[in-house]
């Protein structure tokens, strides 16, 4: 049985769309790690199936294809260059030919779909892919389709979804379809969702949660595969102090206790944590210096959503990874540090701390976001932090619903007053699956949740209210809350933009 994985479909079709603003110079950071990333959890997949001596291609759409420096300043030219684009436009054709060519013949295909950004543009990607392999059963995983199962394969897009955490399910999975069971029209694996052939739509239990995540193989271990070094050399060698790269990231976690009405991870995990050892996650961080660190700054990046959950593993963990040569960036909540833990993180070579702040209005924070903590509290883990010689960095959502302007600016002052001028404010943008998604569409017609659909490809809409009737209002909001947080601290102007509704405009 012929086992295909199709890595970089969120990047293709982030290249195939090249949005507004990605183009722009400002972006351009976000816009060569769009490219060039491949989708993580597909990873994790491909170390599953190899620790299981299963058999199986990969096909990097993008990387088999991006591999000179060259086509990065390609792409970079390609708006104001009739040869560039070009030769932009003919590569993108190239790569969906070669994908096409390598997918005929194969009896299962796997894609992820994690991402509600671009996701049209997966969808429309594996139409073609279907026609390449008509006969193939498709499978596909990942945040995006554990959440719209049975429209994946009513539309369609996939046959079977794999919901969920997905490397327990992939072996059960592979070993039903290589023993002929789909050919009953009725499949066992526990997690997923399907329909095959004319068969009844089938909606197994949840698989149950891996306990212990030490047996699992890194995602790492697949990574010659997928092009790791490379990928991670180019990205390196554009952004020198660029983190959260491929090759030098990784979440040493699965969960989160919160219940932030913003994110995915309450559904995903229902609130609940497990954690790598500090022993295994030592053997990833070095794996990762030994075979990818090659140029630039030497970050390594820990995505957990809350990494100093617990002191001893995290004390222990420090201990294990301080002699690598890293310098580690983290993000975490500002009420899970003190003292003590910054100090030992500090001498392990931690530099960064990123605190999701969301809001300085206490009241929004509770009853809104349910974030479970204060202002009062953020902003004094922020000033212990760098009290202490770390670089705290606070982001926070522009547009909650019930926050006023006048609100948000208050809290640029309170950031500016406190000499905090990396701040960053990001639009709200909700999707299915949140709480925040449910308020959101709560009383809107389908057009009016067209209206705010963040892009074409996307299935992230912004949320719309009587201060930002539109995204564009939105974003621009958001746009000049930053700008006021970087503005010289010379400069007067605005001081009281409270209640404006002008504002926005001021972003540019």
């Amino acid at each position: 049985m012929r086992t295909v994985l199709v890595s970089d479909t969120f990047a293709y079709s982030f290249l195939v769309r090249r949005p507004y603003p990605s183009w722009e110079p400002f972006w351009k950071g976000y816009r060569d790690r769009a490219v060039i990333t491949p989708e993580y959890g597909l990873l994790y997949i491909a170390a599953a199936l190899q620790q299981h001596a299963i058999d199986f291609d990969v096909v990097n759409i993008i990387a088999d294809h991006w591999d000179d420096m060259r086509w990065f300043e390609v792409s970079d030219n390609h708006q104001h260059d009739d040869a560039a684009r070009a030769e932009l436009e003919g590569l993108i054709q190239r790569m969906k030919d070669d994908l096409k060519r390598r997918l005929a013949g194969a009896d299962v295909v796997m894609i992820p779909m994690s991402y509600y950004y671009m996701v049209k543009g997966v969808k429309n990607l594996i139409a073609e892919m279907r026609e390449a392999a008509p006969g193939a059963i498709f499978v596909t995983g990942g945040n995006y389709a554990t959440m719209h199962a049975f429209e994946l394969i009513g539309a369609g897009y996939a046959d079977i979804v794999i919901r969920g955490e997905g490397e327990d399910t992939v072996i059960q999975l592979m070993a039903e379809l290589e023993a002929g069971k789909h050919k009953t029209g009725k499949l066992d694996t526990l997690g997923i969702s399907y329909q095959i052939g004319g068969g009844e739509p089938g909606h197994n239990m949840d698989m149950p949660r891996i306990g212990d995540l030490d047996r699992l193989a890194h995602m790492y271990s697949a990574g010659d595969r997928f092009h790791i070094a490379q990928r991670h050399k180019f990205l390196k060698t554009l952004q020198p102090n660029g983190d959260y790269f491929i090759g030098s990231s990784y979440v040493t976690s699965r969960g989160c206790p919160e219940k932030c009405t913003f994110c995915m991870d309450p559904t995903i995990w229902n609130r609940k944590v497990r954690f790598h050892s500090p022993d295994y996650v030592r053997e990833v961080v070095k794996y990762c210096w030994d075979n990818y660190r090659s140029v630039g700054n030497p970050k390594f990046y820990f995505g957990d959503a809350t990494f100093t959950l617990r002191k001893p593993r995290l004390f222990e963990m420090c201990e294990k990874i301080a002699d690598i040569g890293w310098n580690y960036n983290v993000q975490t909540r500002a009420d899970a540090v003190n003292e003590e833990t910054l100090l030992k993180m500090k001498a392990a070579g931690f530099h960064n701390l990123a605190f999701g702040s969301e809001s300085f209005n206490d009241e929004i924070l509770e009853d809104v976001v349910m974030k479970r903590q204060t202002s009062k509290i953020v902003l004094e883990g922020a000033l212990l932090a760098r009290k202490l010689g770390l670089d705290p960095i606070l982001t926070f959502i522009a547009g909650l619903p019930g926050e006023s302007k006048e609100s948000m600016l208050r809290t640029v002052r309170i950031l500016r007053q406190s000499g905090f001028t990396e701040a960053t404010f990001f639009p709200l943008v909700v999707f299915r699956g949140t709480p925040l998604y449910d308020t959101f569409a709560e009383g809107k017609t389908k057009t009016e949740i067209e209206a705010a659909r963040f892009d074409d490809f996307s299935e992230e809409y912004c949320y719309l209210s009587e201060d930002f009737p539109t995204k564009e209002a939105l974003i621009s909001w958001a746009g000049y809350l930053n700008a006021e947080i970087r503005k010289d601290i010379s400069d007067e102007r605005a001081d009281d933009m409270a209640g404006s509704d002008v504002g926005h405009l001021l972003a540019g």
